[in-house]
């Protein structure tokens, strides 16, 4: 369960494995690139990046990779060191057609990989020092994974009152999504105000998945707030602070501008 909440603390956003071979795809430069101060408490505990690639050819299909990068930070790492480095790719409908989740969590490796195919889905999940686990289900048509739940959010129509919802793998079991579009809300974040759609999400019908919001540009629909309450840390705010494009994938360009820029602080409503 705390490998599926690393990758919900970076972007909400497990790990899963696939049982057969991963599909390979080469590193695709990014179209659209977003990087985050993770707050807790009102400090930084960490950094996160979101980037969804180029369109990329792969046999009769295009496919686009959505990669999270994040780790802990700062006195944050002290007491909770954790990482992730993690792509979907998904085609051009948007839904998942494979995923590779790596996650580090002080010394323990967790790995996770899964293909959709035919209306099943297959995946493993590894974890180091405990017994490997292998799924062969069926799944319905729009399944998305946790990664891929992402730009699908981002992609919806808004409108206050508005609901959508579908099923999402978490890396461990499936969940029922449910989302919810409130009235447009003035943010503030490091960049100044914005516009922004929140979007109330909750999952249900599973034990691992946990319910968070996303804000959402009134303007251009890119992320510029995630949030969701977490153990002893309580809110965990995901606060953008800058973005990127027409580089690789790679955690290594999570560095510079992020580096540079002053903790965000406790991000105001009005």
């Amino acid at each position: 369960a705390r490998a599926a909440r690393a990758v919900a603390l970076t972007a909400s956003f497990t790990c899963l494995a696939l049982a057969v071979p991963v599909m390979a795809a080469p590193a695709a430069p990014v179209d659209r690139a977003w990087r985050f101060e993770v707050i807790a408490r009102d400090s930084r505990v960490g950094r996160a990046m979101l980037a969804i690639g180029t369109g990329q050819r792969v046999g009769k299909r295009t496919l686009r990779e959505v990669r999270v990068d994040a780790k802990t930070d700062d006195l944050a790492a002290t007491f909770f060191r954790g990482s992730t480095s993690s792509s979907t790719w998904i085609d051009e409908q948007g839904l998942p057609t494979q995923a590779k989740w790596n996650a580090k969590i002080y010394k323990e490796r967790r790995v996770a990989e899964a293909r959709f195919e035919d209306g099943r889905m297959r995946a493993s999940f590894l974890r180091t020092g405990r017994k490997d686990r292998r799924y062969d289900m069926p799944v319905a048509a729009g399944t998305h994974d946790l990664i891929s739940l992402l730009p699908w959010l981002m992609a919806q129509p808004a409108a206050a009152g508005a609901t959508f919802s579908t099923v999402a793998w978490t890396g461990m079991e499936l969940c029922k999504i449910e989302a919810k579009v409130g009235p447009v809300e003035t943010i503030r974040v490091p960049f100044g105000e914005r516009s922004a759609w929140p979007i109330r999400v909750t999952m249900g019908g599973c034990k691992t998945g946990r319910g968070f919001a996303v804000w959402i540009d009134a303007a251009d629909h890119s992320p510029q707030r995630m949030q969701l309450i977490w153990g002893v840390l309580g809110e965990i705010d995901i606060v953008l602070v800058g973005r990127m494009g027409g580089e690789k994938m790679g955690a290594e360009n999570m560095g510079a501008e992020q580096k540079r820029a002053a903790p965000a602080g406790r991000i105001a409503k009005r």
